[in-house]
C-alpha cells in the first residue's frame, strides 16, 4: 500500500514537473489563413524544421475564416504566450490585432499578407515580412519584354496576329490582397513604361486555387480563343491551371528543335518545384522565385531580436548598405521585403 502511495507521489511530481517545463518554454503562436496553400505550405515547414528546438510552436489554420482566427487569436491571448505571427484572412483587421498585443506587450509578425502601413504602427514590437511583390511586378514585365522579342521563330512568335500589340490575359489571386494588386499594377505600369503596347483581355480573379484558374481559362478561352498571345498569373499554382486546361483540351502545341510552344505564353510567380519543371519542359515562359526559405530565416531571426532584443541585429534600409548582409533589413522601420528573381527559359539557356 505504501509502495503503491509513493508510485502515485512520484508519478504526481513528475507531471507536475513536466508541466511547469512546458510552461518555462517559449511559446510562439502561429496563425495561417489557409492550410491548403502551398506557399504557406512551405513557409510552416521551414519555419518547423529551423525554429529553435526548445521553442513549443503552436500553430492554427482558420480554413480562410476570419472569425475563425479571430476566435484562435483570443485563445492564444490567454495563454502564457511569448511571440505571436499571424498569416491574416482580411489584412484591414490588423489594427485590432496589434492593438490587443501591445495591451499584452506581446510582439507579432505579420507574414505572407501585408496590413496596412498604419496599423503597424500602432503598436511597440510590430513587423511584417514578405515578399517584395512589387519587384515580382517588374521581373514579370522584363520577362514579357523577352517573350515580345526577336527570342523566337518569327513563324510562331508571340504577337501572332501582327498587330505590334500583346493580348495579355491576367490570372490574378485574391481581391484585394496586396500581392495581387501590387505585382499586377507593377508589371502594367512597367511594361507601359517600356512603351511596348498591350492590350488586356480580361483579369480574372482565382482565389490563388489551380482548379479554379482552369476552370476560369475555360471561359476565357471560349470567349477569345487564339487572340490570346501572354497569360501572366500572380501565382504558378495559377500557371499550372492554366496548363491544366491546355492539356485536357489538347489545345494545339508546337514542338520544334527540342523546344515547346504553348499556345500563348505563360509567365508566373513564386517558382515551385513543379513549376520550374513546366518551365524545362517548355510550358511556362517564366517564372519569379520567391525565396521562401529566406523569408522564414527573418522571421526567425526576428522572434531571436524580440525575445533577446540584443542590438544591432535589425538596421534600417539605409543602415543595412554599411551592415553585414545576414542582418535585418526594415524598410519604414516596420516592413520586411525579400527580393525574388528571375526563372526562365532565359535564365535556363533554353532554345
Amino acid at each position: 500500500m505504501i509502495k503503491k502511495a509513493l508510485t502515485i507521489f512520484l508519478l504526481l511530481m513528475i507531471s507536475l514537473f513536466t508541466i511547469s517545463c512546458n510552461d518555462d518554454k517559449v511559446k510562439i503562436g502561429v496563425l495561417v489563413y489557409n492550410e491548403e496553400d502551398t506557399t504557406l505550405i512551405q513557409i510552416i515547414d521551414y519555419l518547423k524544421e529551423n525554429i529553435n528546438q526548445e521553442y513549443e510552436l503552436l500553430i492554427y489554420y482558420a480554413d480562410q475564416s476570419q472569425s475563425v482566427q479571430n476566435d484562435q487569436f483570443l485563445e492564444l491571448l490567454g495563454m502564457k504566450i511569448d511571440v505571436i505571427l499571424v498569416n491574416l484572412v482580411d489584412r484591414l483587421v490588423a489594427n485590432t490585432y496589434v492593438e490587443k498585443c501591445n495591451v499584452e506587450k506581446i510582439p507579432l509578425i505579420f507574414f505572407n499578407r501585408e496590413p496596412l502601413y498604419e496599423d503597424l504602427l500602432l503598436g511597440e514590437d510590430v513587423y511584417y515580412v514578405g515578399s517584395d511583390a512589387k519587384g515580382f511586378g517588374i521581373l514579370q514585365a522584363q520577362m514579357l519584354k523577352t517573350v515580345s522579342g526577336s527570342f523566337y521563330d518569327p513563324q510562331i512568335a508571340v504577337d501572332k496576329n501582327n498587330d505590334s500589340i500583346i493580348q495579355i490575359v491576367f490570372m490574378k489571386g485574391e481581391q484585394g490582397h496586396q500581392l495581387t494588386e501590387y505585382i499586377t499594377d507593377t508589371c502594367i505600369s512597367e511594361i507601359l513604361a517600356k512603351q511596348y503596347k498591350i492590350d488586356v483581355l480580361t483579369m480574372e480573379f482565382t482565389d490563388w486555387k489551380r482548379e479554379t484558374a482552369k476552370e476560369k481559362m475555360a471561359k476565357i478561352y471560349a470567349k477569345y480563343g487564339n487572340e490570346i498571345e501572354v497569360v501572366i498569373a500572380n501565382s504558378d499554382d495559377l500557371a499550372l491551371g492554366v496548363i491544366d486546361f491546355v492539356l485536357e483540351n489538347k489545345l494545339q502545341i508546337v514542338s520544334t528543335n527540342n523546344i515547346t510552344y504553348m499556345p500563348f505564353e505563360i509567365i508566373g510567380a513564386n517558382a515551385n518545384e513543379e513549376s520550374i519543371e513546366e518551365i524545362k519542359e517548355g510550358f511556362i515562359y517564366g517564372s519569379v522565385v520567391n525565396d521562401l526559405k529566406s523569408q522564414t530565416e527573418v522571421i526567425i531571426s526576428l522572434i531571436e531580436f524580440l525575445l533577446n532584443k540584443e542590438p544591432g541585429d535589425v538596421f534600417s534600409l539605409s543602415e543595412c548598405k554599411e551592415a553585414d548582409t545576414e542582418s535585418i533589413c526594415l524598410e519604414n522601420d516596420r516592413l520586411i521585403y525579400i527580393s525574388g528573381t528571375e526563372i526562365s527559359k532565359r535564365t535556363l539557356n533554353i532554345r
